[in-house]
């Protein structure tokens, strides 16, 4: 592993904030730190098999969609989103 993929990976790992890896094929869920696990409280393995629609609130699924495909599309190239997400319980 190189010096940046392990300083990426570290601070992935030990940021305080949530933070989860997107396939933007499917939209499924890569990787999330403990941070966000702990918020959802979901392990990693169960997120995994999730998409983010599935995490989000209702309300904001539709905007949140709309914001992946024009991800998907190329019509946007990165962004930064403040979404409602649902807890596991």
């Amino acid at each position: 592993m190189t010096s940046e993929a392990q300083t990426q990976t570290a601070l992935f790992r030990l940021t305080g904030v949530g933070v989860v890896q997107t396939d933007m094929t499917t939209g499924r869920l890569v990787r999330a730190n403990r941070t966000f696990c702990e918020l959802l409280g979901y392990s990693e393995a169960e997120l995994r098999g999730m998409t983010y629609l599935e995490l989000t609130h209702p309300d904001d699924r539709g905007r949140d969609a709309e914001a992946f495909q024009a991800l998907r599309q190329g019509e946007l190239r990165a962004g930064t989103s403040l979404t409602r997400v649902v807890r596991k319980d």
